[in-house]
């Protein structure tokens, strides 16, 4: 490993996006043996100012790195370079699969008697950079009664502005054992400790990249545990909600309205002891996917208390939570409408996004929260009463852990983590919401909608209500808002993003019988969503001026989102003699065009003659 400290070499140009090095330090990483020649290739060549290196740390594939300095002309400008190195032990970053010989394919199995519960791996050359055009699976067998929890403890990928699902290297995650299983999770871009886990005895994993800007991959711990103790696993390895609680686990077989609290002891300000109602209750969704949380003694007055309820679901689940009765003592006037929870009566939601615990805004008084809905397959909701309250009966909301993200309509694309596929011959009309609606939607969610026509078609779409969280007249990434993207399912075609709070929009109607929809939501801050209508509208009705017309223009964006990968229609869509929907109309508009060409042509025959 040689992390450089200092660097310092000259270059002939002043422009560093195109110089070429004068001086130079040149790494050989994959060597077996010791020495170079002229034959060797090196893997990285640096000049210049430390902070121009984009990479900073090396690693050999091996047990041997070379470093070249060369040094052509004399200059008294530059210090040179200083670094560190480190030995490591090499099994330190060894799978514990089993590997193909001819692929990079790995397997790890429960049953297996000379492999451990648990266990590591990585991408291929960890702690190196991945290889171009790298493409490896990683299949994980349990028990019939096990799930496999895994861990991405650092994913450092090819960095990308857009949708993950356009980017060039990716991991995606399957709740199954082969590339055909539901799609649960897409990672890309830099992560840390990023978890989830199966619905059942299998996983596959695959991680793609391309042919260049290799970045150094990601390392993943993997856990077969029994599915019954999901809730006890996860406490162990994540943080629950902050603050103090000290009581048992508990696993309701009811509400935890019936449970028993745990009661401890404090002192008040006047030294006078006060009874303190604190709980702890664990809700999973292989006991129980719906149910009803309380607060203690619901709808009576609750006691002075301190409640925690911890979600944990598995595979795509959601998170849901419903309410439908809400009051806490707020002495304030505005209890309808309140404008700071701190120091009163609340309830406080965590979201764990990319493996740190984020606080939504906290809820108080009396008005009635609109639905949420967790980032992944865990939630937490804590409850504090700071004062003994008087004639107020707390609050009662339904749970549901959900894998369809609240959306109802469409037939649920398996090979996406959130994506519906809208079909004329299913259905002409209809609507479509982002995830959660009329609730608040997930963090760090990516949401498609694919609309397929029949060849004469074209999908009108119109958005009936809209308050996405964004810059009304700027959604670009650099804005760091979420928005909602509409586009043409044609490789160049430029996408219309949408932001921002909007009354009124003109429907949108595509140029093609294809059309695609994108909701994406970031780390940061929370909105109500959209809701919208399509129809499916024969392409003679279509006013020209009516093709793509919306509110705002394309944005430009500092760097272009990559084109999304139109799915191809499926088998039903396809017509044996003709081939694709797309290849018979190419057809059809060739020989349109050799009729029209040789009527005009036997035209001008008979005007000659």
């Amino acid at each position: 490993m040689m992390p450089k400290k200092r660097f310092d070499l000259e270059v002939n140009s002043t422009n560093r996006t195109s110089y070429k090095c004068t001086d130079f330090l040149r790494f050989y990483l994959d060597l077996e043996r010791l020495g170079i020649n002229e034959k060797y290739m090196w893997n990285y060549e640096f000049c210049g100012d430390i902070k121009d290196m984009q990479q900073k740390t090396f690693y050999s594939r091996h047990r041997i790195i070379v470093l070249e300095f060369g040094s052509r002309e004399n200059t008294d400008k530059c210090r040179g370079f200083r670094g560190k190195f480190t030995f490591k032990e090499k099994k330190l970053y060894a799978p514990d699969g089993v590997k193909d010989k001819n692929s990079c394919r790995y397997v790890f199995q429960s049953t297996d008697l000379y492999q451990s519960k648990n266990g590591q791996f990585f991408s291929p050359r960890y702690p190196q950079n991945y290889p171009a055009k790298s493409n490896c699976q990683y299949i994980f067998y349990g028990l019939q009664d096990e799930v496999i929890q895994l861990l991405f403890r650092n994913i450092q990928l090819e960095s990308f502005i857009g949708r993950c699902s356009s980017s060039p290297d990716f991991i995606l995650v399957r709740d199954g054992e082969n590339s055909f299983a539901p799609l649960i999770a897409e990672y890309c871009n830099l992560l840390n400790h990023v978890d989830l886990t199966s619905s059942g005895p299998y996983m596959y994993v695959e991680f793609i990249a391309d042919g260049q800007n290799q970045q150094q991959g990601f390392v993943a711990t993997f856990n077969f545990i029994n599915k019954n103790q999901i809730g006890s696993a996860d406490r162990n390895r994540f943080p629950t909600a902050p603050g103090p609680v000290t009581s048992t686990s508990l696993y309701p077989a009811s509400t935890p309205s019936t449970q028993r609290p745990v009661q401890d002891k404090t002192i008040d300000g006047d030294g006078l002891p006060q009874q303190v109602n604190e709980c702890k209750i664990d809700i999973i969704s292989t006991k129980s996917k719906s149910g009803v949380i309380k607060s203690m003694n619901y709808p009576q007055t609750y006691p002075k208390t301190s409640c925690v309820y911890n979600f944990y679901g598995r595979g795509r689940e959601r998170v849901q939570i419903i309410f439908e009765d809400f009051e806490l003592y707020f002495d304030h006037p505005d209890k309808y409408d309140p404008k700071d929870c701190n120091g009163v009566d609340s309830l406080r939601v965590t979201v764990y996004i990319n493996g740190s615990a984020s606080e939504m805004n906290p809820y108080c008084g009396s008005k009635l929260p609109p639905a949420l809905m967790s980032s992944n397959h865990q939630m937490t909701l804590r409850f504090v009463s700071v004062e003994n309250p008087v004639g107020v009966r707390g609050f009662k909301a339904r749970y549901k852990f959900v894998t369809n993200f609240g959306i109802q309509t469409g037939l649920q694309d398996s090979d996406k983590v959130c994506g519906f596929i809208y079909k004329s011959k299913q259905q002409m009309t209809g609507e479509f919401w982002s995830p959660n609606y009329p609730g608040i939607y997930p963090r760090v969610t990516e949401c498609h909608y694919l609309f397929y026509g029949q060849k004469n078609e074209r999908v009108k779409v119109t958005l009936k209500e809209f308050k996405v969280e964004g810059l009304k007249h700027d959604c670009s990434d650099t804005t760091h808002s979420d928005y909602l993207e509409l586009s043409e399912m044609e490789p160049n075609s430029k996408p219309t993003r949408y932001c921002g709070s909007h009354l009124n929009f003109d429907p949108i109607t595509s140029k093609d019988e294809f059309f695609r929809v994108t909701f994406k939501s970031n780390e940061k801050f929370d909105e109500q969503g959209f809701l919208a209508s399509y129809t499916f509208i024969s392409s003679d009705d279509v006013n020209p001026t009516s093709l793509n017309v919306g509110l705002l223009p394309p944005t430009n964006r500092s760097q272009e989102v990559a084109p999304y990968d139109a799915k191809i229609p499926d088998k039903d869509e396809l017509d044996p003699s003709s081939g694709s929907r797309k290849t018979r109309n190419q057809s059809e508009q060739i020989k349109s065009r050799f009729v029209i060409w040789f009527s005009l042509y036997i035209i001008a025959c008979m005007l000659s003659s």
